[in-house]
């Protein structure tokens, strides 16, 4: 298998012994609320259909990205310092003051890190609730979005059509490569004006380059994927990321940030990292937030199974590599009369190694992943 996506000696934590029983439950059903009126009742009291949509909700641009990674790094920063100060208490020189002093600042700092860990759940929690739109303004985009695909997407160097909720516009990207060779003879600036004209809401039209993520995986080092890995964008404030359809782009990076792209990083030995900070996983109709790092891998998709307390990841691998995990404790959601057991890890269906611990509210589980596009399953299991 190629080298583990983390140095091995950060991966300290033994692996947790198979479980006897696996439980198959059913996650968070909604507690059921029954309302019982007349029909004539009913009928008399029912407002108009558009009453039903609720009240327009305000755009909230509140860059949570930015808060969620300056959050990270002062509970990164705090778990380094806390390291530090026990290896100051192996020092059998210390006297009883000096012990107590740093036994003090580690309490502290382990305080600290519980707080944060608090606020970055909230931070969580109002990044997706940004996002979110009321039932009337989601239908109007939808009817724009349905509007551009439909008269564009694949249409002179249309390739992507998409819809930027928080920012209240739709995104569409045409390569210029692909305008240039098109039939179309009256410039850019008046293909972007026709398509911005076509939708009653804000439409923002990004002319730029994209390359297909499979031109990355080629066997040994050919022209193409040398270009690919040593390429840098022409503008320095911009990132080489992944989009949604899993091709490479350049793009500031404020707007990375804000459409949650991740950005790409080769190494010397031209091995691939890409972090997701966050992945959302939707479980019934909770959302969670989820830190993932990959080394030679990208997500398709992720996604929960109701019946099992987990969830599945879809990796477009472009050679053999692995995965880091950062879960919230309050993912996994215990049966009542079962006691968690351990987290365990499928590719394709069967088990592999990985390795399980509990961080600073947090599950991290680490493993390795073939290059044959698998499908994960990590799962937690119960003893009855």
């Amino acid at each position: 298998m190629a080298n583990a996506i983390m140095n091995k000696a950060h991966l300290t934590a033994p692996r947790l012994p198979a479980p006897s029983v696996m439980v198959l439950k059913t996650r968070r059903a909604a507690p059921a609320v029954l309302v019982l009126l007349s029909t004539s009742l009913m009928i008399l009291l029912a407002p108009p259909t558009s009453a039903y949509e609720g009240p327009t909700k305000a755009p909230d641009l509140t860059d949570y990205v930015s808060m969620y990674k300056d959050a990270m790094e002062n509970v990164w920063d705090n778990e380094k310092a806390i390291k530090e100060y026990k290896k100051e208490l192996e020092d059998k020189s210390k006297l009883p003051d000096e012990i107590s002093s740093i036994k003090k600042r580690i309490g502290d700092k382990v305080l600290e890190n519980k707080l944060l860990w608090e606020r970055i759940d909230e931070i969580q929690r109002l990044n997706i609730e940004s996002y979110k739109l009321d039932k009337r303004t989601q239908k109007i985009f939808d009817e724009a979005e349905d509007t551009i695909r439909d008269n564009f997407l694949g249409v002179n160097g249309v390739n992507e059509v998409y819809p930027d909720n928080k920012h209240r516009k739709i995104i569409v990207v045409v390569d210029p490569d692909d305008f240039a060779s098109s039939n179309y003879t009256r410039g850019i600036d008046a293909f972007i004006d026709e398509i911005q004209k076509s939708a009653d809401v804000d439409v923002e039209v990004q002319v730029e380059k994209t390359i297909p993520i499979s031109s990355i995986g080629c066997p040994g080092i050919t022209n193409q994927c040398q270009q690919i890995k040593d390429r840098k964008c022409n503008n320095p404030d911009h990132l080489l990321v992944i989009r949604e359809s899993l091709q490479l782009a350049c793009v500031s990076s404020e707007f990375a940030s804000r459409l949650g792209w991740p950005e790409v990083k080769f190494s010397e030995n031209d091995d691939m990292t890409v972090s997701y900070t966050p992945l959302e996983v939707k479980v019934g109709g909770e959302k969670f937030q989820i830190n993932a790092t990959l080394k030679n891998g990208l997500i398709e998709k992720a996604w929960s199974d109701d019946q099992l307390d987990g969830f599945s990841l879809k990796i477009n691998s472009v050679n053999e590599g692995g995965i880091r995990l950062e879960i919230p404790e309050s993912f996994f959601a215990v049966p009542e009369g079962t006691i968690h057991d351990n987290i365990i890890v499928l590719e394709n269906g069967e088990e592999i190694h990985s390795d399980a611990r509990f961080e600073q509210g947090r599950y991290v589980v680490e493993f390795s992943f073939s290059d044959t596009d698998p499908k994960i399953e990590v799962i937690a299991t119960y003893f009855v």
